[in-house]
């Protein structure tokens, strides 16, 4: 049990490492989409724009809308009702080498520190406002996995296709490791399980406590002498 708890720890410690290095070069990413120039002539054949207007009903509120500002409705009255709940902890989170994870603002009402992740937070980390020249930046995909190298350089705050794409990268990347870090502390609280039963197994007070009972009347007792 102990090797198979160190192999999972070497494994999820080199998945922790690859989700670090997915972290630095989402940040690169986005960086690089900043960097690009907005272009006027994809805002024209911007695809749906002259669409049929279809109606869709909000997964949070139930109100008909349009699906070209779907997203946008979404992700607003889904944060109107998420900061109706809370989820805190008295202690603020401490982990070693990590960037970015938890909100952990304290709320002095509670005396609780806010436990969601920072770039999801609701109430804590509002969306800036969006500058009219600020492009869209969102990498573009084929055959939805596979990256084209181009950037969506339409007007930020006119790209409804693309709606909130850095905090929803963000937050997929800050919750695989979240759930690594889990994995991390579920498998050392197994380590300490196994390595105090190892230690109390031979005790006297253990061997002492023993006792063997005979639930089948028909068996033989195993700690009777056989007879010569």
């Amino acid at each position: 049990m102990l090797e198979r708890i160190h192999r999972e720890q070497e494994d999820t410690h080199t998945r922790l490492k690859e989700l670090e290095c997915h972290f630095n070069e989402l940040e690169a990413i986005i960086l690089r989409g900043k960097q690009q120039a907005v272009c006027e002539d994809e805002e024209s054949n911007k695809p749906g724009r002259n669409s049929v207007d279809l109606q869709i009903c909000c997964v949070s509120c139930g109100q008909a809308i349009s699906v070209h500002v779907a997203l946008r409705h979404m992700e607003r009255c889904f944060a109107k009702y998420e900061c109706k709940s809370t989820f805190g902890s008295l202690y603020p989170t401490c982990i070693e080498g990590a960037t970015r994870l938890f909100c952990d603002v304290y709320n002095p009402q509670s005396k609780r520190y806010c436990k969601r992740l920072q770039v999801l937070c609701p109430e804590h980390s509002k969306d800036p406002k969006v500058p009219e020249d600020e492009v869209c930046g969102c990498p573009l995909m084929q055959n939805v996995f596979e990256s084209t190298g181009d950037f969506c350089r339409l007007p930020k705050r006119l790209c409804n296709l693309h709606y909130c794409w850095e905090k929803l990268r963000r937050a997929e990347v800050d919750l695989e490791r979240v759930r690594a870090l889990h994995k991390l502390e579920e498998l050392m609280e197994q380590e300490q399980k196994v390595c105090t039963a190892m230690m109390n197994r031979a005790g006297l007070l253990a061997l002492m406590l023993h006792q063997t009972i005979q639930h089948d009347p028909l068996t033989s007792d195993l700690r009777s002498k056989v007879d010569n």
